[in-house]
């Protein structure tokens, strides 16, 4: 999930936070499906404050991935085809080969839809791909300096290979969105609302669906941070809003997302999807 507060200098300063142990748990208590609520993997937190400076880009970004294991490191970053991403695979993934390419595919088809859906120009950026082994600790913090924003962000495995990959494709768009409004002078850079439904109709139109499971989280939780405060508020209108178009059903296909896609992509929707799609 993602928030965005003001910073001790006055400047706005975005945090995007991911589901916590914590917020799952509570979840449970809260949601309109309990059951389904306390079966969410905790995938951590990311965040990320971006700033810049004279021309230059300064990006705070810093990762929090809740876990038993002990992390013992990373791989050799690998840079993919598209040139825009770097993977880092956890030293105890079985397969890294195949782990890296299938996160550099999703991840560069996140973008591409981010880019279409932000105007149809390639987006100018630079993003760094922690993936985790499942159960397993991981935290990282750092600024990231560039004439275009860099990002780093921790992709934890989680229980399936289905559930890891639409929370990469959320991961991406959600933050894409708001580091690519920022560099771009968008107003709406910051609009939690906005953030969380890319994340959605990323997965919609890059995976063919959206499961019921990946939605935002809905609380009642009042938080001392205003910034988490925003963002948990914002977190449940979507859900809230987004929750009955399921109807009972474990996943909603792309073919019944219009609602979902109007929000992001307005009358753009179709040719939008359609072009993704055809990827191969």
């Amino acid at each position: 999930m993602s928030a965005v507060g003001i910073g001790r200098n006055g400047k706005r300063v975005l945090d995007s936070l991911a589901l916590s142990i914590g917020l799952v748990a509570t979840a449970a208590l809260m949601d309109p499906a309990p059951a389904l609520a306390q079966e969410r993997d905790a995938v951590g937190r990311n965040e990320v404050s971006p700033k810049r400076y004279a021309g230059l880009y300064a990006i705070r970004s810093a990762y929090n991935v809740p876990g038993t294991l002990k992390m013992r490191g990373f791989n050799h970053p690998k840079t993919c085809n598209d040139s825009r991403l770097r993977v880092r695979i956890g030293q105890d993934i079985e397969n890294p080969e195949a782990a890296t390419d299938e996160v550099c595919q999703f991840a560069s088809q996140a973008l591409e839809y981010l880019g279409q859906a932000l105007g149809g120009t390639p987006l100018r950026i630079a993003l760094d791909l922690d993936v985790v082994p499942p159960g397993t600790a991981a935290h990282w913090e750092g600024r990231l300096w560039g004439f275009s924003p860099k990002l780093r962000l921790g992709v934890p495995m989680l229980r399936s290979k289905k559930s890891t990959i639409h929370n990469l494709v959320d991961l991406v768009a959600h933050e894409g969105f708001h580091a690519i409004g920022f560099a771009r002078g968008d107003a709406s850079w910051s609009d939690e609302e906005a953030a969380y439904y890319h994340g959605l109709c990323a997965q919609l139109i890059v995976l063919g669906e959206l499961p019921r499971e990946t939605l935002p989280i809905h609380s009642k939780l009042e938080a001392a941070d205003d910034a988490i405060g925003a963002s948990l508020r914002a977190s449940s209108k979507v859900r809230d809003e987004v929750y009955p178009l399921f109807r009972e059903r474990d996943a909603l296909p792309a073919t019944e997302g219009g609602q979902i896609l109007s929000r992001c992509l307005g009358p753009e929707a179709l040719p939008i999807a359609e072009s993704v799609s055809a990827k191969p």
